[in-house]
């Protein structure tokens, strides 16, 4: 592994993570050499999406590192700025299903993001919004930012994606009467595409909201 450049390194993570399939002593040694790339000179050769993509692989493993993960949030905070918004995006992700409380970095995820927030995918959007609520860390200028992006790119998001979104914001109970509506509208003709577990979510979604989307419900029963 001492042979393998940054870019090998996440490429490789980035692989195995893709077809799901963790090979516990390849995924140590891979974090041990990164941890310790990152932690020296040799740090400034890891790029922003190689940072983001090896965080990422080690999340839809469910790995935990800690040396691992702290070495790459401090990489990233020290290029926070540059970071693109899908790669802002999988950072909040892979903390969110690693349970990484890491608020200061998440603040700093948010801050980025916000400038950029017409540039992200309607599935950044939803994973931004699902991963802050996972972690219940409410930035409001960040939510309201995401809803009015959201709003109009709606319609680009499958039924998994307007699922998490109107989840995630009755999770933090951050009530935004235009992207519920915009939700709802978008939701009623995918429909049948719902899981039974989206059908219950969406349902929870609008009684903890106190929301009265009569079509909505009666599409969801």
């Amino acid at each position: 592994m001492k042979d393998f450049a940054a870019q090998d390194l996440a490429n490789t993570a980035w692989a195995y993570a893709t077809r799901v399939f963790a090979v516990q002593p390849l995924m140590d040694a891979i974090a041990s050499e990164s941890s310790a790339q990152l932690n020296c000179d040799r740090g400034h050769e890891f790029c922003s999406q190689s940072l983001a993509n090896t965080a990422w692989a080690y999340a839809v493993l469910v790995l935990w590192n800690q040396p691992l993960i702290h070495a790459l949030s401090a990489a990233a905070l020290r290029m926070i700025t540059s970071l693109r918004p899908q790669e802002l995006s999988n950072f909040s992700w892979a903390f969110a299903n690693l349970k990484v409380s890491d608020f200061p970095f998440l603040a700093s995820i948010a801050a980025s993001a916000m400038p950029r927030m017409a540039e992200a995918s309607a599935q950044d959007l939803s994973n931004t919004s699902w991963a802050f609520s996972t972690l219940h860390f409410c930035d409001l200028p960040l939510m309201d930012s995401i809803a009015s992006e959201a709003r109009s790119r709606i319609e680009d998001g499958d039924s998994q994606a307007l699922v998490n979104t109107a989840w995630s914001f009755s999770v933090l109970l951050v009530r935004h009467e235009p992207l519920i509506s915009s939700i709802s509208s978008s939701a009623i003709p995918k429909i049948a595409d719902f899981h039974s577990q989206g059908l219950a979510n969406t349902a929870w979604s609008l009684a903890t909201l106190a929301v009265s989307d009569l079509p909505l419900m009666e599409a969801l029963a």
